[in-house]
C-alpha cells in the first residue's frame, strides 16, 4: 500500500522496533513472506485507526481476510503495533464460543510471552489469561492495574472475551469503576486508556439484528462498551463481510 496513513513518515520505526519484532517473531508463522504480508497489512489498517497522540473522532472500520489467511496473526500484530503507538487497553472480541476464546488468548499469551497473564519487562498484563472476563477474579483494580498508573508504570492491557451477555456485561461495570477510579483521582481516562476493540468473526453476533426492537442484546452491550471509554477505535475482522457492509456507517458497530 502506498500510503499508510499517519504512521506513514515513521514506517520503518515500527518494521525495525525490537518489542514489535519480537511479539511477530512468536506468531506461529513459519513462512517469513507470509510474516512480511501480515506485517504490512497490519501497519496499513493501524494508519487507519486513531493516532493516540493526536485522536480526534473515534473511529471505526473493517478488516476483510479470506477464512484462514491469518486474522488472529493480524490482530496479534495489530495490538503489538498499537502498543507502540500508544493505546493501552485492548478489547479483543474473540467470538462466542469458550473453545475459540481460549484458543485465541493461548496465542496472545504466547505471542506477548505472558507468564500467568503478565510481562513486566514489556509491561503488557492480560487479566483473562486463564478465564473469560467474568471469571478472572480480578476486580476492576486488578483488571486495569490501577495502583501501577498511579505510580507512573501503566501496563497496556489485553482483554480477550467472549461475546457473550454476562461477560460483557461484567466488562462494562468494570469499566464504568474504572471512569469512576479516574475522576476521583485526577485522571483523565481518556488520555490514560486510549482503547482499541478488535472483533472477530464481525459478522457474527454483533450486528444488529433487532433494529426496531431496541436492539440485539450483543450489539447493545458492544454499543454500551464503546461509550464507557472516551477514547476508542472499533475494528472489525471477518471473512464474511455482508452482514457489516449492510450496517449504517453510522452505527457504533458498523464499519
Amino acid at each position: 500500500f502506498p500510503d499508510h496513513g499517519w504512521i506513514q513518515d515513521e514506517l520503518d520505526e515500527y518494521r525495525e522496533d525490537p518489542f514489535y519484532q519480537t511479539v511477530r517473531a512468536r506468531i506461529g508463522i513459519s513462512d517469513e513472506e507470509v510474516v512480511h504480508d501480515i506485517m504490512e497489512n497490519t501497519l496499513h489498517i493501524l494508519g487507519r485507526c486513531n493516532n493516540p497522540a493526536d485522536w480526534g473522532q473515534n473511529r471505526q472500520g473493517l478488516v476483510f481476510g479470506m477464512v484462514q489467511s491469518g486474522k488472529t496473526a493480524s490482530m496479534i500484530n495489530l495490538v503489538a503495533a498499537g502498543i507502540r503507538a500508544g493505546y493501552k487497553l485492548f478489547i479483543v472480541l474473540a467470538g462466542d464460543k469458550s473453545s475459540l476464546r481460549d484458543q485465541t488468548q493461548d496465542r496472545f499469551n504466547t505471542s506477548f510471552k505472558l507468564e500467568n497473564g503478565i510481562n513486566k519487562a514489556t509491561r503488557v498484563f492480560s487479566p483473562t489469561w486463564d478465564n473469560d472476563f467474568g471469571n478472572t477474579g480480578y476486580a476492576y483494580t486488578g483488571s486495569f492495574k490501577t495502583q501501577m498508573l498511579q505510580v507512573g508504570k501503566q501496563y497496556a492491557t489485553i482483554i480477550v472475551i467472549k461475546k457473550e451477555k454476562n461477560h460483557l456485561r461484567d466488562l462494562l461495570d468494570q469499566l464504568k469503576l474504572l471512569r469512576k477510579f479516574c475522576e476521583r483521582n485526577g485522571i483523565e481516562m481518556a488520555d490514560a486508556f486510549p482503547t482499541m476493540v478488535l472483533d472477530d468473526e464481525a459478522d457474527y453476533a454483533s450486528q444488529n439484528t433487532k433494529p426496531t426492537g431496541g436492539g440485539s442484546t450483543i450489539w447493545r452491550s458492544l454499543c454500551k462498551i464503546r461509550n464507557a471509554v472516551p477514547k476508542n477505535c472499533y475494528v472489525a475482522y471477518t471473512a464474511t463481510p455482508q452482514a457489516c457492509l449492510s450496517a449504517s456507517p453510522e452505527d457504533p458497530i458498523g464499519y
